[in-house]
């Protein structure tokens, strides 16, 4: 808990008051620091235990700047990356993030649509993928009449494109999610399910929106691990700015979950009120990066996570940088990070990591029952 405070307070630092009493306040702070230099020793084998403890599911959100990539760790080991930024960021820090954990081969990769911020770095992750690797994405439109086409494989001077790169630098077995897209087992009753992709949607039947718009086509997952629940769904639409409300018809089938990785780094392209309050997470999270051209997240999202902490439940924000929230007029409706929203969102210094177990769940030292 001292960790997360200091990280709520953006590392405020109060200063000791020597007055009259000054060698009672002195041997008080000795107390203090005696007391955090435990505690800070039970923080260090409290996570070391976490790590090594096959209960937990790990959901660890990497600093990739502006774009998502986020990794997944079943309490059997299996992993999974879903997504992987711009190129830049899988030499800078994917590559780094997986060789401090160890991994040396990805058993799933899933794309959950085609932009640059999204797939990017997979064309710097061949060595971490080898003819068992499943890759999943929305398909390539093979053999079907209504269907978002995939970006074109080389540019006009015939240079492989981001798209062309992705399809050719992955080792494994590419698949198309659909409505018949099997669960992923990751151990211990822990499960990643498709719930959409390429403007379909499908529980007991498929509904199909359709929409000629990219991020529409995202894949939407849900990880459950016992009484927890994640919900992550790419750069899904929401209905704002006049994209198809995608975001309302998977809510039906999700439903209520703990945490919930924003769609579209914030944008209110997606994030609708109405899906929100489905959804119900009592912990959001925010992929975006610094100073970015896109001025995500936007003041309005963090407006709607703001009044959901007063009637639907929401806790913690937490961003993976402070974003680019200013500009005047109508596409940057905000003015930057204000007081009041220190209350609620933390910024993070490195990664977002997740712990998740069937009846709580440790996301950046903050513990959290399930709900």
């Amino acid at each position: 808990m001292v960790q997360t405070v200091t990280y709520h307070r953006y590392n405020e630092q109060v200063p000791l008051r020597w007055g009259r009493k000054r060698c009672g306040a002195f041997m008080r702070g000795v107390t203090v620091l005696l007391t955090l230099v435990v505690m800070s020793v039970f923080i260090s084998v409290s996570v070391t235990a976490i790590t090594d403890d096959a209960r937990y599911l790990r959901i660890i959100h990497l600093n990739v700047g502006q774009g998502d990539a986020t990794l997944v760790i079943g309490p059997d080991g299996t992993t999974v990356l879903i997504d992987a930024g711009e190129p830049k960021y899988a030499k800078s820090s994917i590559k780094p993030a997986l060789t401090n954990l160890g991994i040396t081969r990805l058993d799933y990769i899933i794309a959950s649509h085609f932009h640059r911020d999204h797939i990017g770095g997979f064309q710097h992750l061949g060595a971490f993928t080898d003819e068992d690797t499943i890759i999943y994405d929305r398909g390539d439109c093979s053999g079907e009449t209504r269907c978002f086409a995939p970006p074109k494989l080389l540019t006009p001077t015939g240079r492989a494109t981001t798209y062309g790169k992705y399809l050719t630098a992955l080792n494994g077995s590419y698949r198309r999610v659909g409505a018949d897209a099997p669960d992923i087992s990751l151990g211990a009753n822990a499960t990643i399910r498709f719930m959409a992709a390429g403007s379909a949607v499908w529980g007991e039947s498929v509904s199909a929106v359709g929409s000629d718009d990219e991020n529409a086509q995202s894949v939407a997952l849900i990880l459950t691990h016992g009484g927890f629940q994640y919900f992550i769904g790419g750069d899904l639409t929401g209905g704002g700015n006049g994209k198809r409300d995608v975001e309302s018809v998977v809510a039906k089938l999700v439903g209520d979950v703990d945490v919930y990785q924003s769609n579209h780094h914030g944008s209110p392209t997606s994030n609708n009120q109405a899906f929100l309050e489905v959804l119900k997470p009592e912990v959001v999270v925010i992929s975006v990066g610094d100073s970015n051209s896109h001025h995500l997240p936007k003041r309005s999202v963090l407006n709607r996570f703001r009044a959901l902490m007063d009637t639907h439940g929401l806790k913690h924000v937490f961003m993976t940088s402070e974003g680019n929230i200013g500009g005047v007029g109508p596409n940057h409706d905000g003015a930057g990070l204000l007081e009041s929203d220190k209350e609620f969102i933390t910024i993070a210094t490195q990664h977002v990591t997740l712990f998740a177990a069937p009846d709580h769940y440790i996301i950046n030292g903050v513990i959290l029952p399930t709900d």
